[in-house]
């Protein structure tokens, strides 16, 4: 509006209609219009930050009252009150008023028999002092999520085995860097270390849900760097937590609410670490894929020259090995080979070693020297044996980052451009896929042009995600354009290799715990599937991680589960973004604000845990399924309730939806496929039990890769639990399709439910 005025007196002054006394009255009036905007200047600026300001309180107050309805109700004292916590995520009227930290520090200050659930450890420095970890307790955890959640008490009854006056399970353990901010900083400023945990005996399709891991706690890696054996410290302070020589131990029992008035004692042992190769190596303080002794499991692998040990009855090249050529290492032969590298310090300090022997000992062994790292607490040797308590995770081997499958995935697109098929001819195929609508399957419109590396033993660059949707894309091409081609005789072997891989993805990351009952399958998938690849794409290709698939089938045997750390990486998104708001709390207390914020979200989220495997997302009352739900349910009755859904969660297929298609139970050799149209939940009058259905329009097989709606295309209902894959598909034409289905041999490990 000033700019206007100016602009108008300007104009009356050059017609002569506003007249002034003399000329210095004129320039007066000049120097005023130029003069006023730089007065008015802060004034303005003042008033846009205040507007500012209040509408950030505003969408705080907004914010906070969406998760209203998530808070915990309220605990009087001294049942371990958490009703603080509702002040916590809800911001006061006034919030000016509210200093948010405080609040949350003091709404977390809990007690339990079990001690308190924000507990404080001293880990040892370098420098003599003590560092501050807050972490917290999962004992106390337990206690408070039994006492207060009936359901989680009657879920953990169920979960473990009972033995006498005991319910008996086990503990595995994560840890994982996770970088907030610029992850191209050249320091660690922006890193953080993340250290979770579960109970083995969970299901694998809870493990993989929201609540199915717990956290333990958060350390800078900045403050990491002070400890004494850095991440071995760590974990030894962690494990000297969970199995305490004096007080709380879960290995000697903990006693907890059972839900219905009484108490359960359980016994928790450890299990193992599931980390990426970088944390094994620096937790059990060996040598790992940069050492010669590349494989912590085997005394005989080797990463040399192939020549080197071509004529060596006993040592072998890590690529070349067989399982069947594996000397593999026991709780006994491995701490014998780290009491050596121990006898060999002690000679060191005594001068009765030179430094260049010492090393080469460590090199020989495969093992670092840490004297106050986890490998030299004796007491804990008791619960950790590296080769007996390692997971290698099949995410980081395979899809992850200069995995076996990503060097595959590339080496397969350069065969293509050798066969004068161009990368963007794969993204165009790539682009016909219709993958189900918010799986995150997904691939950039140009991702094989952006992420393939023309050169010979190069890893496609892709996150582990990226990599697996990949490597189905490549197949379905091979299917689909190579073979019928009959004109790409090079990309047979490489078209072949690929599917096997496929299988080994399939039975890895789609079959949960049922993958142990297909281990000796997956075996004999690797011991073809590699030789093959080293067939097509040499030995330059095949990086330690490359060794480590060969023992996939033989933990999953040895352990009973199968784990992989796409959970955990999902987990991170919480601490890194709370982190990247955590500036002006340095150090330690980063750790305990990210510490108390999360803990706070967790507790508040647990009442809408249903921990049940199958149940509707937003379920609607739908009675017009009646009559179709009717012959599915014995006694149905006509008060019986239904309702309806356009999702829902179905075990380890995760949340399911409308459109997508589905494969479903069928006899062996028969294909069942059919078209999600909804899902249903039906309730008896007066009984607990609820059944879960899925309403599919059926389809046929109209060619030998075609499928296209049965005849009749009528809706029918199926047992939830009768669904087995979801499948992207190619529009063939029509209503026809073209859908990706897995093998004879993953479809069969399905039906062992």
């Amino acid at each position: 509006m000033y700019i206007s005025l100016m602009y108008i007196a300007m104009a009356l002054l050059k017609c002569g209609m506003l007249s002034v006394g003399s000329q210095q009255t004129t320039c007066h009036i000049y120097i005023y219009m130029c003069i006023y905007p730089l007065c008015i200047w802060p004034l303005l600026c003042s008033s846009l930050a205040c507007c500012l300001l209040a509408s950030h309180r505003k969408h705080a107050c907004m914010h906070a009252a969406k998760r209203k309805h998530n808070v915990l109700p309220g605990l009087d004292a001294p049942k371990l009150s958490l009703k603080k916590v509702k002040r916590v995520l809800e911001l006061s009227a006034d919030p000016d008023q509210v200093d948010l930290y405080k609040e949350l520090r003091e709404s977390l200050d809990i007690h339990t028999p079990c001690g308190p659930l924000l507990d404080d450890i001293p880990v040892p420095c370098e420098d003599g002092t003590n560092y501050i970890w807050t972490i917290c307790n999962p004992f106390a955890l337990l206690f408070i999520m039994a006492s207060h959640f009936m359901k989680f008490a009657g879920f953990l009854r169920q979960s473990l085995r009972a033995m006498g006056d005991h319910l008996l399970g086990s503990i595995v353990l994560y840890s994982d860097e996770t970088t907030h901010g610029n992850v191209l900083r050249h320091d660690s400023v922006n890193e953080l270390q993340c250290v979770y945990w579960t109970i083995s005996q969970f299901p694998s399709w809870f493990r993989s849900r929201k609540h199915g891991w717990f956290y333990f706690g958060f350390m800078r890696i900045d403050s990491q760097k002070l400890l004494k054996a850095e991440l071995s410290g760590l974990l030894k302070a962690t494990l000297h937590y969970f199995y305490k020589a004096s007080g709380h131990n879960f290995a000697l029992g903990l006693r907890l609410p059972s839900g219905d008035g009484g108490t359960i004692s359980i016994r928790l042992v450890f299990l193992c670490f599931v980390q990426d190769e970088k944390a094994h190596k620096g937790g059990s303080a060996v040598k790992g894929a940069s050492g010669v002794k590349c494989c912590l499991k085997c005394k005989n692998m080797l990463k040399c020259d192939p020549g080197a040990v071509a004529q060596d009855a006993y040592f072998m090249h890590y690529a070349l090995a067989k399982p069947s050529q594996f000397d593999l290492h026991n709780k006994a032969s491995f701490f014998s080979y780290v009491d050596r590298v121990a006898e060999g310090a002690l000679q060191f300090e005594l001068g009765m070693l030179t430094k260049a022997k010492f090393e080469a000992l460590q090199t020989n062994l495969g093992i670092t020297w840490q004297p106050d790292g986890l490998l030299m607490d004796m007491y804990m040797r008791r619960y950790f044996s590296p080769p007996e308590n390692t997971f290698f995770d099949p995410m980081h081997t395979l899809p992850g980052s200069g995995g076996v499958s990503a060097y595959e995935a590339n080496g397969f697109c350069n065969a293509c451009i050798l066969e004068n098929i161009s990368l963007a001819q794969l993204d165009e195929f790539q682009q016909r896929i219709q993958w189900p609508k918010g799986a995150h399957h997904n691939l950039q419109k140009t991702f094989f042009q952006r992420r393939v590396v023309q050169a010979p033993s190069e890893a496609i660059k892709a996150f582990a995600g990226e990599c697996l949707s990949a490597v189905t894309v490549l197949v379905w091409f091979f299917r689909i354009v190579v073979k019928p081609a009959d004109k790409f005789k090079g990309l047979i072997r490489h078209g072949q290799c690929l599917e096997l891989l496929q299988d080994i993805h399939d039975i890895l990351f789609g079959l949960g715990d049922l993958a142990v009952k297909v281990a000796e399958t997956l075996a004999s998938l690797f011991v073809v599937h590699n030789h093959m690849f080293l067939e097509l794409y040499g030995i330059g290709a095949a990086k330690p991680k490359f060794h480590l698939c060969y023992h996939f089938a033989a933990q999953l045997l040895y352990f009973l589960l199968n784990l992989n750390c796409f959970k955990m990486e999902r987990m991170h998104a919480g601490p890194k973004q709370l982190a990247a708001h955590a500036g002006r709390h340095p150090g330690a207390a980063c750790e305990k604000y990210i510490m108390r914020r999360i803990l706070a979200q967790t507790l508040s989220d647990m009442s809408d845990e249903t921990f049940e495997e199958y149940y509707l997302i937003d379920p609607k009352p739908q009675p017009m399924l009646y009559d179709s739900l009717q012959p599915l349910v014995p006694d149905i009755g006509a008060a019986a309730c239904v309702h309806g859904s356009k999702e829902m969660a179905c075990g380890i297929l995760g949340t399911v939806r409308q459109g997508w298609f589905v494969l479903l139970r069928a006899p062996p050799g028969e294909i069942r496929l059919g078209q999600i149209k909804c899902f249903a939940r039906c309730t008896k009058l007066g009984l607990p039990a609820l059944f879960h259905f899925v309403g599919v329009v059926p389809y046929v097989a109209a060619g030998a890769t075609e499928w296209a709606p049965a005849g009749n295309a009528a809706l029918t209902f199926h047992d939830c639990s009768t669904m087995r894959w979801i499948c992207p598909f190619v529009h063939a034409g029509g209503h026809a399709i073209i859908p990706f289905i897995p093998s004879s041999s993953v479809r069969g490990a399905r039906d062992f439910i």
